[in-house]
């Protein structure tokens, strides 16, 4: 679209411009046209008293079209819109038709007032069974399609009390005659003088098509249709099926109104331009269309009601919805028939002023078969109850109801495409321009967000020049189009129209040049990741399937699969944050349910190691059933609690750190959660841990660092329960005010800070040895170690830098020295770096990482930190993409969970930092496979000191 309109600009003057909006506000006016002739009113085709035929399209179509409508229905067209009445509101001249007692009306004149307006219209290709299907269902959408997209407020300079252009176009190219519109009992073949045609050949639908609807079809079709009794008759010996035949056949009742010379005669086996003549000039809100003889196109249905939008944000969110609609009636059988009565009642509806929030819309309650409410498209929301399975089961609803849902009755339009997205895993920058779409037209169905229409009255309604006479004075429309203008080029903000979703960031994955699809391919490992040692946790999920979508495109169905040849980590559409599968989040929930009653083998807690490579597969872009083998295949044999039930509360829970209460603790955090949120929980109990941060080589700030990639508080809260019972602390005083770190490190005695390590080594057997203990034993027992340490300067203001800094040394120190130990200062830095946002006691943060650093790294003997040399990281970005997706896939080949981890976080680091010495980490030590160092402990010799 931007494309589009970048095009349509290069053909204009420096001092004009396209207006994205449905027509001039006061079109119809000699004001709103310029350079055009207006002596020569009325024309000679339109005989319009406002709009001159200077106006139309001069190809000979156009003016022939104007004129034959014209003199079919034997006088010019007759429009009334209805006016907006305000307090000073003088009458204008009424149509020469009006009645005494007909509503005070806007008069307008001419087909251009109608085919002269701008609309957003979108055709889908399909076969012809499901462009049937499509057809029907969509037209139940198209009123309130109509009534979201609201955009025309006034015509000739007057508001209007409707806000849509649909009627408007209906009546300025009706071509009926009296006889046909039922303006005489002469020759009308309905009773009681009814009009034969009960509508303009510019209107909704008549009648749904589909071979295959669930009931009755008179029930659906309920009213009368008109058709042509040959032509069906003769379709229906052609073995065109009988709803088919009526439809076409009643597409014969209305004349051709232009035809071509030297096309009267032509062969109908060979081209499809009579019919395609007659069809193109029967617009309703839904049309199908034919294949072409030659097979090059196929069966395509054309959605037509919507409005155009002031942006192309709002024109592209609105195109997405309606194709993620048609995805979704297509894979799931979505089933939205009701009779076509309802669909004329809805569309009247649409018209009404400020619709959106004051009309309510017939809608069916269950749109979904009985067999697929427990499908994942309705994971975790509000289905109907059974009774309403019964077919024409419909309700009136607002629109904020449809799009959004009603709480025990309905789901809600926009949470369906939402899990429908959940269900492809779509994720990365692709989702969250989605969700900024999804996100305009849920608050615009709420009514927090104003509709154009809505907009552009309140616009004019505020102007100065605006006498509350319903007037849209030559200033008013001025500013409006000059404002319209401002917000179509993102220069300005209207909160009221967008909320912060438009004008878009400059970082915006929008606005970038190439957006690659990146879903990648579904993976399965050779083998578990780790031997199962029992059965009893394994769970049996079966997803639910839809028949039309196999296990072969199970991530990428409905959507074109991205080239295998072009990574999903290319550089300029790199995804940072994956939104979480409704797969995964089932995982996580039964996570919780399982941990709180077990304990695991050999410290591999699934609150920990199992819990943070689940999500870090995730990240990488493993697919639902890779995550299901994996978490399966981790599952260890449980060993049931030994000790007995406790109380935890906010007076004693201290008492509680570094035992192994988690449950007890847990649910202790968790009813604090529901009185504090994300960001006060983490403000009050992280400076009451973070000198307990060390235990097992900052894994508890690791495991904070990931639960911050779930949406709830529920991560947050397992990842602080596991940090107390980790508990370890590094100094002294653990209630002391942490957060508040000198300038001075010397000011920190270290020998407190390390006081507690053997202790822990005590207590602790199994550590007994490990590099960690040797490494921070080494550092508490060499006073120039500590005279080093002092001399890092730290404080609020500094400590991102800071930590940005040593973490450069970490990736280096992995490179140069890989081993478990130096892993970990890698992604204890970038857990830090995660968190560092979200807590108050940054500096005291940083500090206890620096100090963990220095201490693995004297224990690695101070190697040589030597970047790699420019050729080694000199890449361009398509090596980069290339390189990415490699590392990427043989860590999905891993069953090592410290390389998965290790992975995500040198990507998230590499997307922070742009420096490709961390995909450098990452292929020297995954994809390369080089071997980890396991050096022999001993104390730092005054080479090390030197050398550090």
């Amino acid at each position: 679209m931007k494309a589009r309109r970048k095009s349509v600009q290069t053909f204009l003057r420096p001092n004009e411009f396209m207006a994205s909006i449905v027509c001039h506000p006061r079109i119809g006016q000699p004001d709103s046209l310029l350079e055009f002739d207006i002596s020569h009113i009325p024309g000679k085709s339109t005989m319009s008293n406002f709009l001159p035929d200077s106006i139309i399209n001069p190809h000979p179509r156009f003016p022939t079209l104007t004129a034959n409508i014209r003199k079919r229905r034997g006088e010019k067209v007759d429009i009334k819109v209805p006016l907006f009445i305000d307090t000073n509101t003088q009458i204008p001249p009424q149509s020469p038709s009006a009645q005494p007692g007909d509503p005070p009306h806007i008069y307008l004149d001419a087909m251009g007032f109608g085919m002269g307006t701008a609309c957003l219209q979108m055709t889908f290709q399909s076969n012809m069974t499901e462009a049937r299907l499509l057809y029907d269902q969509l037209a139940v959408l198209t009123p309130l399609m109509l009534a979201l997209t609201a955009a025309t407020p006034s015509y000739r300079g007057y508001l209007a009390e409707t806000d849509v252009r649909w009627n408007q176009i209906s009546n300025a190219v009706d071509d009926r005659t009296p006889k046909e519109y039922g303006k005489t009992d002469q020759e009308s073949n309905g009773k009681n003088g009814e009009p034969r045609l009960k509508k303009s050949r510019y209107s909704s639908i008549d009648r749904f098509i589909s071979e295959t609807l669930p009931c009755d079809e008179n029930y659906l079709n309920d009213i009368e249709v008109q058709y042509n009794p040959e032509i069906y008759d003769l379709l229906i010996e052609s073995g065109v099926d009988p709803m088919l035949s009526k439809h076409v056949s009643s597409l014969f009742v209305r004349d051709p109104l232009v035809m071509y010379d030297g096309q009267l005669e032509l062969d109908d086996t060979k081209s499809i331009d009579h019919f395609e003549n007659l069809n193109s000039t029967n617009w309703r809100s839904m049309r199908l269309k034919l294949p072409t003889p030659d097979g090059n196109i196929g069966w395509r249905v054309e959605f037509r009601t919507m409005e155009v939008q002031i942006t192309d944000f709002e024109n592209a969110a609105f195109v997405i919805f309606i194709v993620l609609i048609t995805r979704i009636i297509q894979s799931f059988h979505l089933d939205l028939y009701m009779p076509i009565s309802m669909v004329d009642e809805n569309m009247e509806k649409a018209h009404k002023r400020n619709a959106v929030v004051n009309e309510l819309f017939h809608f069916r309650r269950h749109f979904i078969h009985h067999d697929a409410c427990s499908s994942v498209l309705l994971e975790g929301l509000h289905c109907c109850n059974a009774d309403s399975h019964d077919f024409g089961c419909t309700s009136l609803y607002n629109l904020n109801e449809i799009f959004n849902g009603k709480e025990g009755d309905f789901p809600g339009l926009v949470p369906l495409v939402n899990n429908y997205l959940d269900f492809l895993e779509m994720h990365g920058e692709a989702r969250s321009i989605l969700n900024g779409y999804l996100e305009l037209i849920s608050k615009r169905a709420a009514g927090t967000l104003l509709t154009p229409a809505t907009w552009i009255r309140k616009f004019v309604q505020s102007h100065p020049t605006y006498k509350n006479d319903s007037i849209v004075t030559p200033e008013a429309a001025g500013d409006l189009l000059s404002t319209i203008r401002s917000i179509a080029d993102g220069q300005i903000s209207v909160p009221e129209l967008y909320g912060n979703l438009w004008p878009r960031p400059a970082h915006s994955p929008a606005n970038r040049r190439i957006l690659i699809p990146d879903l990648p391919p579904d993976f399965h490992p050779p083998r578990f990741p780790i031997k199962a040692k029992g059965t009893e946790l394994v769970s049996h999920r079966v997803p639910y399937i839809p028949k039309s979508i196999s296990s072969d495109n199970l991530i990428n169905v409905g959507m074109n699969r991205p080239d295998r040849t072009q990574s999903f980590m290319e550089p300029m559409a790199l995804s940072f944050e994956r939104p979480l599968s409704i797969e995964l989040k089932t995982i996580l929930k039964e996570l919780r349910d399982v941990h709180p009653q077990y304990k695991y083998y050999n410290g591999l807690t699934i609150c920990n190691h199992t819990y943070m490579t689940l999500l870090a597969l995730h990240q990488l872009g493993a697919g639902r059933k890779y995550i299901s083998y994996w978490y399966d295949g981790s599952l260890q044999e449980p060993i049931r609690k030994q000790h007995d039930i406790i109380e935890i509360n906010n007076d004693n829970w201290t008492e509680y750190l570094s035992k192994p209460y988690f449950a007890e603790i847990q649910e202790y955090l968790n009813n604090e959660s529901k009185q504090k949120d994300r960001v006060r929980l983490l403000e009050y109990y992280v400076p009451r841990l973070i000198s307990g941060v060390h235990r097992g080589m900052f894994h508890p700030i690791i495991r904070l660092a990931f639960s911050t990639i779930e949406e709830g508080d529920e991560g947050i809260v397992d990842a602080l329960a596991y940090w107390i019972i980790r508990y370890e602390p590094m100094y002294d005083g653990a209630e002391k005010d942490t957060y508040k770190v000198p300038q001075h490190s010397d000011a920190w005695s270290l020998d407190d800070i390390f006081v507690s390590v053997k202790k822990f080594s005590i207590k602790n057997p199994s550590y007994e040895g490990s590099d960690w203990i040797y490494a921070t034993n080494n550092m508490v027992t060499n006073p120039e170690l500590r005279e080093i340490a002092s001399h890092l300067l730290i404080n609020e203001d500094n400590a991102i830098e800071v930590l940005e800094s040593i973490l450069h040394r970490a990736i280096l120190f992995f490179i140069t020295s890989p081993s478990m130990i130096s892993l970990h200062s890698v992604t204890g830095g970038h857990a830090v770096l995660r968190v560092l946002p979200l807590i108050p006691c940054k500096a005291a943060a940083v500090w206890f990482y620096f100090v963990f650093f220095l201490s693995i790294f004297t224990y690695a003997e101070a190697p040589q930190l030597e970047p790699p040399t420019k050729d080694e990281t000199h890449y361009d970005e398509n090596q980069i993409a290339e390189r990415w997706e490699k590392v990427r896939q043989n860590a999905l080949s891993s069953t090592h969970v410290h390389i998965i981890k290790m992975v995500w976080t040198c990507y998230q680091l590499y997307v922070r930092s742009r420096d490709v010495i961390y995909l450098k980490a990452c292929e020297w030590q995954v994809t390369n496979g080089r071997a980890w160092q396991h050096s022999a402990s001993r104390p730092p010799s005054p080479e090390i000191i030197h050398k550090i």
